[in-house]
């Protein structure tokens, strides 16, 4: 197998040619769809209309590059077979909720919306349980209430609780929501049950809001699977779900497939919208949806045996699919841990289209370590070779690399494979433009690993300093990066690193854990050198405190410490003209020294 090195020149000149040629389409395009988003919107004034769309409306192929199936009975058989023979092994993700790491606040419109935008691509809003305005700021408790705080006041202005249709249930700990610029209107993401038939279905939700006394629930549209996560750009909303299918449903296998639709009126995807693998391994869907602003259907793609774990960039999706094969080394009963990545791309009428596969050799931590830049896709993943199918890893054998593949046709480009210790793989990684980190310690003695990917051909490496522990995610922050941390499972410590990797300084809370996995329960405000984070305290009978740092004087600083009466997962905060504000269920300001 040709090295990196060698099969960097070609393909980096069709990149650049393709770079060139994507931009001229780019910039045309753009010009041309400003004008009728333009145009839509101002004829939209409601987030969503009175009577909702029971209909999905596809806008077409515009540039299909992968085979779909031919037939919902062809995807029937193909479900068949593995709910009722299923493989002898598979492997797939699990499931996550959660695609990015914080952003920075940006100043939103006076009475309007303050956006928090997506710190790994620009153009996203992400939604998430706290939305907030100059004057008004709304929470989704955990059973499903969304309330609306005077933030002058810290006061309840306002409440309504969602309740599920028919004879559904909510659940799980996922949802989010989405706020109008104006206020007006809110949209809803949470996960639906139907006892009846043990499947779940991402519920849609709209809400009027522009009254906080009155809030009600203007429409609920249904889409198949769990709900995963979600990003709204240019006016229109990017919804994932996963499909996990129990084997021993006792349903047809039609009832099975994916579906949108409204409450007793869900109908399958056509085929032609549906993505078989050569090879399924899981009864499982990646369903990818888009929605307009006003809450209309506009595409959607299920990609059969697909696991919900997705990266989103400015053009495209990247759904993946981690699975065991057959090692091609010595030895029997050996496997290799893989991951095949399709690439979804999109553009401004919601129009969705599979463009390009490939298969990365190891397994994708989280959405964090995949980075579309230049027209170059980047991943990080953990190599890794299992001496059975149930999991059990060959002693030394894990390692991580970096592969670097054209956006467009996935096509490998560069690689530094096996840059960790044996035994180590990717436990948090961040891309910002040419450069490139990654975490690997399994103990407080390796370092953070920093790459510039600015000559493909020679890509270099800095191993920075030592860490004090291993990083949870990686995050930029007021002039360098900081990494959250976790050692031993007995603290949570803030470690700010330079561009070089370098960690200069860091504090450590004694005697903590559980800091939470969503990065959405994080508050960074990198510009003011302010993070916070909740987690819980070992020695005050296991109860639960949001922390408040901030960065002074070459040093963190504690500025707060408030008691919580909802999980880590659940709290949220912010911090404007002196005081902290958090969010628990209810809404509490303190005066910030």
């Amino acid at each position: 197998m040709k090295t990196y090195k060698e099969r960097t020149e070609d393909i980096l000149a069709k990149a650049k040619e393709q770079k060139r040629a994507r931009a001229s389409r780019n910039k045309k395009l753009a010009a041309g769809l400003s004008c009728s988003l333009a145009a839509v919107l101002v004829l939209n004034l409601a987030l969503f209309l009175p009577r909702w769309n029971d209909r999905l409306t596809f806008g077409g192929n515009f540039g299909d590059k992968l085979a779909t199936a031919e037939s919902l009975q062809e995807v029937e058989e193909r479900l068949s077979s593995l709910l009722k023979d299923p493989p002898d092994q598979y492997w797939t993700n699990t499931p996550g909720s959660e695609e990015d790491r914080p952003g920075f606040e940006e100043t939103g419109p006076e009475g309007g919306r303050i956006r928090l935008e997506d710190a790994q691509a620009e153009g996203f809003t992400r939604g998430d349980l706290l939305v907030r305005g100059n004057k008004t700021a709304f929470y989704l408790t955990s059973d499903l209430r969304l309330q609306a705080y005077s933030v002058a006041t810290a006061s309840l202005i306002g409440q309504i609780a969602i309740e599920p249709e028919g004879g559904y249930t909510f659940r799980g700990n996922v949802r989010e929501m989405y706020l109008r610029d104006d206020l007006s209107a809110a949209l809803v993401f949470t996960t639906a049950y139907d006892p009846a038939t043990r499947l779940t279905y991402t519920a849609v939700i709209g809400v009027e809001t522009k009254d906080p006394a009155t809030m009600s629930v203007t429409g609920v549209q249904y889409i198949s699977g769990d709900y995963i996560s979600s990003r709204m750009a240019d006016g229109k909303f990017l919804v994932v779900s996963e499909l996990a299918l129990p084997y021993d449903s006792g349903l047809p296998e039609e009832a099975l497939l994916p579906k949108t639709g409204v409450f007793g009126n869900m109908k399958p995807l056509p085929a032609s919208r549906i993505f078989l693998p050569e090879e399924a391994r899981a009864p499982l869907f990646t369903v990818v949806t888009t929605l307009s602003e006003e809450g209309e259907f506009l595409d959607t793609r299920a990609l059969f045996s697909f696991s919900g774990d997705l990266y989103v960039s400015e053009t495209a999706l990247y759904a993946t699919c981690a699975y065991l094969a057959p090692s091609d080394g010595e030895g029997e009963n050996l496997f290799t841990a893989a991951t095949d990545v399709v690439r979804i791309a999109y553009n401004g009428t919601g129009n969705l289209a599979l463009t390009a596969k490939t298969t990365v050799g190891g397994l994708i931590a989280d959405p964090l370590s995949m980075d579309e830049y230049g027209g170059m896709l980047r991943v990080f993943a953990t190599t890794r070779t299992l001496s059975d199918p149930n999991g059990d890893a060959a002693e030394g054998d894990a390692n991580a690399s970096l592969f670097v593949y054209d956006a467009d046709t996935l096509a490998e480009i560069a690689a530094a494979e096996h840059f960790a210790p044996a035994g180590e793989g990717v436990r948090a990684a961040r891309f910002e433009g040419d450069a490139a980190y990654a975490c690997t310690a399994a103990d407080l003695s390796r370092p953070l690993f920093a790459f510039d990917l600015s000559d493909l051909p020679a890509i270099s490496c800095n191993t920075g300093g030592t860490p004090p522990a291993y990083s949870l995610f990686l995050t930029k922050f007021s002039g360098g990066f900081i990494g959250l941390e976790n050692e031993n499972g007995s603290s949570v410590g803030i470690t700010f690193y330079d561009d070089s990797a370098n960690p200069l300084f860091s504090v450590k809370e004694e005697y903590v854990t559980g800091a939470p996995a969503s990065d959405r329960a994080y508050f960074i405000e990198g510009a003011r050198g302010l993070f916070g984070f909740a987690a819980t305290d070992l020695r005050e009978s296991a109860k639960n405190f949001y922390y408040l740092f901030s960065l002074k004087d070459a040093s963190f600083q504690r500025l707060a410490r408030v008691a919580l009466s909802c999980s880590p997962e659940n709290a949220r905060a912010f911090a404007e003209n002196g005081m902290l504000y958090v969010f628990d269920g209810s809404l509490t300001a303190y005066l910030l020294p």
